[in-house]
């Protein structure tokens, strides 16, 4: 917690007070006070408690100027933002205009809800999926970012946007679907409708009027499929083509988009010899797109492959100008005392009015 005013208010203050000084000794020049020699009679009477007292209005008026004074000033306290809200980002100080259309397509699958040993501990997946995912977040503040959840369909969570608070606000609200017949891991389905909403966001920028520019455009657009399985397809939709489109189609689609796919495995399972073929299956479609495909391992956690996205997706601002900007936006809580002095001023105007009008009035 530290204490601060407004500075600009306190040198506007500075600088009237030293024009007011330099006018009163340097431009006006100080007459002599009009007297009248009379007798002394403040000894004939003992003082009351009006006489005592009549001052006090002129001090009630000095006191209610200063509290003005500090009000405008705008004195306050900053401490740093409670931690049961740091999922809220504050947005990025100079709008950005380009960057990257990253999609981050997440499982929440039944299976998400095992669980697996991260630094000694049993942690759901899902769990890990959002703490890890959230950082990747905060990282990327000048890149369109959007968010969707898969199983059996994929759902829109967040289209692409620049609101890392509603970002993170859908991301700690993502649960595993409840449901059975809501499961299952369609994950070409995902690739192929995320696809389309980046080639739907390209278009809507593409139709802007002639000779206006788009409030944002996109130098690359990329998907990131964080799942702990491979493409299986709830047996509900078989006949379904679409909820069905193989990886392959899906893939070739999204290369046709210039959309480059990104596959992220964190079960480790997966790197056993029985598991080879989906393995290689994930490989060829990402690689396809121009993407890669990951499996998180005991040498390499999830926060080690989002970094290695990081440097193979340069945005518009580097990681280390990105990391920055987080840390000089950490939210802070301001408690202002300028209404309390306004308060005190007008209290203490307001008592020198009724004492002059009431208690000391003046005959001319």
């Amino acid at each position: 917690m530290h204490f601060t005013v407004d500075y600009f208010a306190l040198g506007l203050l500075l600088g009237i007070g030293f024009l007011l000084y330099f006018l009163k000794h340097h431009l006006f020049v100080k007459m002599p006070a009009p007297s009248l020699a009379f007798s002394r009679l403040k000894d004939l009477h003992l003082p009351t408690w009006r006489t005592r007292a009549a001052a006090y209005p002129f001090y009630l008026h000095l006191a209610a100027l200063t509290c003005f004074i500090l009000a405008f000033c705008d004195p306050h306290f900053l401490w740093p933002y409670s931690s049961k809200n740091q999922n809220q980002a504050l947005p990025f100080r100079e709008e950005p205009t380009e960057g990257i259309a990253i999609y981050l397509a997440l499982d929440q699958s039944g299976s998400m809800a095992e669980s697996v040993q991260v630094d000694g501990a049993s942690v759901p997946k899902i769990d890990v999926l959002k703490r890890v995912t959230k950082q990747f977040i905060l990282d990327h503040p000048s890149d369109l970012m959007g968010l969707v959840s898969f199983a059996r369909v994929p759902r829109v969570l967040v289209p692409l946007t620049l609101d890392q608070s509603t970002l993170l606000k859908q991301l700690s609200q993502l649960q595993i679907v409840k449901k059975p017949e809501d499961d299952g891991t369609a994950i070409g389905y995902a690739i192929f409708k995320t696809a389309n909403l980046i080639a739907a966001t390209r278009h809507f920028a593409d139709e802007s009027p002639a000779g206006e520019k788009p409030p944002y455009t996109i130098k690359s657009a990329i998907i990131i499929v964080v799942t702990d399985g491979f493409q299986d397809p709830s047996r509900l939709d078989q006949g379904n083509r679409l909820r069905t489109i193989e990886l392959d189609d899906a893939a070739a689609y999204a290369k046709s988009q210039g959309i480059r796919v990104y596959v992220i495995n964190i079960d480790p399972i997966l790197a056993s010899a029985d598991y080879a073929p989906h393995r290689r299956q994930l490989q060829t479609i990402t690689a396809l797109t121009g993407g890669k495909f990951y499996l998180v391992s005991n040498n390499q956690g999830l926060a080690d492959i989002y970094a290695d996205i990081n440097r193979l997706e340069k945005g518009t601002i580097s990681p280390e100008m990105a990391a920055k900007a987080h840390h000089d936006q950490i939210p802070e809580v301001r408690f202002s005392l300028y209404p309390f002095f306004l308060g005190i001023g007008l209290l203490c105007l307001l008592m020198a009015l009724l004492l002059d009008s009431f208690i000391f009035r003046r005959v001319p």
